[in-house]
């Protein structure tokens, strides 16, 4: 009987996670495009690069870094700003599942309209077992580029430290294009991946 409750306790749980994760999907866009194609004739330029995390084993349910738009315009700068998800593996058990680095290491490719933005932040969500959830959020940090149009720039690997200290730096960014493009061909194989640039790959702590 036993046996039988934790089954259906982990089942429940499950489901709940796969609807928290289904719920946070329609607030944030998704890391990598569902387009096909990619192009030097496209209207928006594609922002790429990864996210990786220093062990398999996550300490949240969910990861939102924002990409902010920079522009002058408050209602453009809104409208062209927004988060992309990262979802570990709810079933069971927590467990990264990136594209490489043995899950650790999540790929993305997002469009985004020409213009000059930032990743200024990273918010952290937890569902407890009896449904209610929080937040955290990582700031204090900025990681500049431009998009131009029908261009792909790469702004670096951002790597999230989730075991760090309090007093510990817990976000860095790293240079891993090569590896980084490597793995996104394989992903979207139609887009213009000989014509991807470097960013600046800079990040300024605040």
């Amino acid at each position: 009987m036993k046996k039988k409750f934790l089954k259906v306790a982990v089942t429940g749980f499950a489901l709940f996670s796969i609807l928290m994760v289904m719920q946070a999907c329609t607030v944030a866009s998704s890391a990598v495009s569902s387009q096909l194609t990619f192009s030097p004739f496209s209207e928006t330029g594609l922002i790429v690069g990864s996210v990786s995390f220093p062990e398999t084993k996550p300490t949240s349910n969910m990861y939102f870094p924002l990409i902010k738009s920079l522009d002058s315009d408050e209602k453009v700068a809104k409208k062209n700003s927004g988060e992309f998800i990262i979802s570990p593996e709810q079933i069971v058990r927590l467990k990264h599942k990136g594209q490489l680095e043995d899950g650790k290491t999540y790929l993305f490719a997002i469009p985004r309209k020409p213009g000059h933005y930032d990743l200024s932040h990273v918010r952290y969500a937890n569902m407890g077992f009896a449904g209610n959830s929080r937040t955290s959020l990582s700031g204090g940090f900025s990681i500049p580029f431009e998009v131009k149009k029908g261009e792909i720039v790469y702004i670096g690997d951002l790597f999230i430290d989730e075991y760090a200290s309090k007093t510990d730096t817990m976000i860095y960014l790293k240079d891993n294009f090569e590896r980084d493009i490597q793995g996104l061909k394989v992903l979207k194989p139609a887009f213009d991946w000989p014509n991807a640039k470097k960013g600046p790959i800079k990040i300024i702590y605040k």
